[in-house]
């Protein structure tokens, strides 16, 4: 007679809260040794044996774990706080979690930079679609959180303008407890609560409590049966958030760890923090505690797959038993065999020595051969190494190979960041305006403009009519007479000689690298100045009538030349009379493209950082030039 044995499953909940966005600054500098209370062991699987004659045992039965079809995630990742500590990883880790969970079948609702208002409607359609038939539900938010009075906080964008007073925290952020709440009504199976919060209280939130000292940290929080909370680094500590890299060392080593078949989630987080710890030299420590009643596993092996496994483990195991009973009837005829068997004995033992010897020759050259490619392949690595630390490093000058055997343009990398575009300095002109905020992410610009000798061998290569010089001279002085089209052109071919990707800069991108971290009007000063470039001659007070060789002025602080001056630098966004996003993208056509840069007929006026123009695709112009980027 069977038994059904009712399994109640109550909630699951997974709350990772880790804390990758903080600046490494704040990370203590003392190394600190792992509590007792939260240490896991390092645990190793043992290597798996090969069936021989003399194995007998039955197949040990692989772990099974509910597969859970239906699954649904909100992720959250809150980067651009105004005025706040900068975050520079939540929206990338929440962009890779996203497709990481998506490739583990979740249905996944990813939402960035959300205000209060945002954050609480998206939870309410979360619970709402956990209702109808999903079996797991995960929450997870990557940015600022705090915790005071034993509650933990989710700060929105925009928190630190509606944050005036102590008693505004409950009403202007979102508590965990809310999203437990959201959570439960659905009644689902599972609930992963998954919390990326930095636990280093911002400025603004400190000066609400009038000197009242503010726990860094979030709260412990209390989880009901079923659940599991897991913390990017102990209470009271901060997490690194992997400066230069595009991940913290924390969600790294979470996405690794779920995808892995048939792990155990507890497994799971306890290897992710022997690998942080790891990582960061025990700074940070990750933690968590669990209150699971079921087994779960991100990625569960399915029931088919594994009824498959076990019978492929079963047939090997009847197959070593039938040629473990076909060598003893064997041995029993050779015992009963002649002189002559016992000859042939000898001779096939003499044959043995001798591929024995001939086996241990080949393993020695197999054994040289092996050490020979590992040296390769260390020379490969550090070949590698030593090209990123050339030619990827913010500042390096690099040149890409060309498949003819020659070298692209100079390029300069530039390293990512956040500046304010537009007439910062007031009374500019009124397309140079609203000033804003824009965020960018690395890229690689032109050292120089791009020169005639450039585009003359691209002409050359291509069929293209090359442009005229007027007489000013060609070699390393800048191209002119180039359209938006000719310009795109050159782009386009220098990406195919190259493998990489080559275009025309947008305009964001192109007054970030100019203005190169300053703030005047000019990279050098609020002044014009004598022989900073090349412009108007009796304003700019250079030597050049007309254009000059490229790089004969000093480079602004990026180590770009020319930014200023010689000629005007075509971009690839479209121009619009005021700001309104489209200066930070590129389009593949428009009627009017913005140009930047100004050029040697140009006076001080049109030479500041922030003055625009605009220019039609197919215009050509003595005055008119480019410059390049590429992308990572």
């Amino acid at each position: 007679m069977s038994i059904k044995k009712v399994l109640t499953i109550s909630s699951l909940v997974l709350m990772i809260s880790t804390l990758t966005a903080c600046a490494p600054s704040r990370l203590p500098q003392q190394k600190t040794p792992i509590p007792i209370s939260t240490r896991v062991p390092e645990q190793t699987s043992p290597a798996p044996t090969r069936p021989s004659v003399q194995t007998t045992s039955q197949p040990t039965p692989l772990p099974a774990f509910p597969a859970f079809p239906n699954r649904l995630a909100l992720v959250i990742g809150n980067s651009a706080y105004a005025g706040i500590n900068y975050l520079a990883n939540p929206v990338n880790d929440a962009h890779d979690l996203a497709k990481v969970l998506t490739k583990l079948g979740f249905k996944v609702i990813h939402k960035d930079n959300l205000n209060r208002k945002q954050m609480k409607e998206a939870i309410r359609q979360f619970s709402k679609q956990l209702a109808h038939k999903q079996e797991v539900g995960l929450f997870y938010y990557s940015g600022h959180g705090i915790q005071h009075q034993g509650v933990n906080y989710l700060i929105p964008i925009g928190a630190k303008d509606s944050l005036k007073a102590e008693f505004d925290l409950p009403d202007e952020t979102v508590t965990v407890d809310y999203v437990f709440r959201a959570m439960k009504t659905a009644s689902n199976q599972v609930n992963l609560l998954i919390l990326d919060a930095c636990r280093n209280p911002p400025h603004f939130v400190k000066t609400l409590y009038k000197g009242e000292m503010i726990a860094p940290g979030l709260a412990s929080q209390r989880i009901p049966s079923g659940s599991l909370i897991a913390y990017a680094a102990a209470p009271g500590a901060v997490a690194s958030s992997g400066v230069g890299q595009r991940n913290s060392p924390y969600v790294k080593h979470l996405m690794e760890r779920i995808q892995v078949p048939n792990l155990p989630i507890t497994e799971a987080l306890r290897q992710v923090r022997v690998n942080v710890i790891k990582e960061t030299n025990r700074i940070q420590q990750p933690e968590y505690v669990s209150a699971l009643n079921d087994p779960f596993s991100f990625n569960p092996q399915t029931e088919a797959a594994r009824q498959t496994e076990q019978q492929r483990l079963a047939h090997q195991t009847e197959q070593a038993q039938r040629e473990q009973q076909r060598l003893q009837a064997e041995q029993q005829r050779l015992a009963r065999q002649t002189e002559q068997t016992q000859r042939e004995q000898q001779r096939l033992r003499a044959e043995q020595q001798r591929l024995a010897d001939q086996t241990e020759q080949t393993q020695r050259e197999q054994q040289r051969l092996q050490r020979l490619r590992a040296k390769q392949q260390r020379l490969a690595r550090q070949t590698e190494q030593q090209r990123y630390e050339e030619t990827d490093t913010p500042g390096k000058v690099f040149r890409d190979r060309l498949r003819d055997g020659g070298v692209g343009p100079e390029m300069v990398w530039i390293a990512a960041g956040r500046f304010k575009m537009g007439n910062i300095q007031g009374g500019g002109d009124s397309d140079e305006k609203p000033v804003h905020w824009v965020s960018l992410n690395k890229f690689a610009m032109s050292k120089y403009e791009v020169t005639f000798a450039e585009y003359d061998k691209f002409a050359e290569a291509t069929g293209r009519k090359k442009p005229s010089d007027h007489g000013w001279g060609r070699g390393n002085r800048p191209v002119i007479d180039v359209s938006w089209h000719d310009a795109t052109a050159y782009a386009k071919w220098l990406s195919q000689q190259t493998g990489q990707q080559y275009r025309l800069p947008t305009e964001a991108e192109w007054e970030y690298a100019a203005r190169a971290g300053t703030t005047t009007k000019y990279w050098w000063g609020n002044q014009i100045g004598s022989n900073k470039a090349n412009c108007w001659n009796s304003v700019c007070g250079d030597s050049f009538k007309h254009t000059a060789p490229v790089g004969s002025f000093a480079p602004n602080p990026f180590g770009l030349y020319d930014t200023v001056g010689n000629v005007w630098e075509w971009t690839c966004s479209e121009y619009e009379s005021k700001y309104t996003g489209k200066e930070q993208r590129c389009v593949k056509s428009a009627g009017r493209f913005a140009v930047r840069g100004a050029s040697w007929g140009s006076k001080a006026w049109g030479a500041r950082s922030a003055y625009r123009i605009w220019g039609s695709p197919a215009n050509r112009s003595v005055r008119q030039g480019a410059r390049l980027v590429r992308m990572p």
